[in-house]
């Protein structure tokens, strides 16, 4: 038995055109209706309550220190390459 997942499918979806906000402080912009619909509605729900890459964020201030180097692999949406660019630790590699 298979577990197929038609995630085109669950893309269609009335979809806002409004930037995504993380509560961490990351903002996804959208410049149409291709880019919004890149985000199938779990992920658009996680990212929305905070509860994407949540672990990770919460480690961040304890493991990126002043000077540090930070290569991001499989960035996703960027949000935790973003909050270490902002942030007075790492510098985005």
């Amino acid at each position: 038995m298979s577990n197929v997942i038609d995630l085109a499918h669950r893309r269609r979806t009335p979809i806002s055109l409004n930037s995504l906000s993380h509560p961490a402080g990351v903002k996804l912009p959208f410049d149409g209706l291709s880019d919004a619909d890149l985000i199938i509605p779990e992920i658009r729900s996680a990212f929305r309550d905070g509860a994407y890459s949540s672990d990770l964020i919460r480690r961040l201030p304890d493991v990126v220190r002043a000077g540090d180097r930070v290569l991001v692999m499989g960035a996703g949406p960027g949000v935790v390459s973003t909050l270490v660019a902002k942030s007075e630790g790492g510098r985005p590699t």
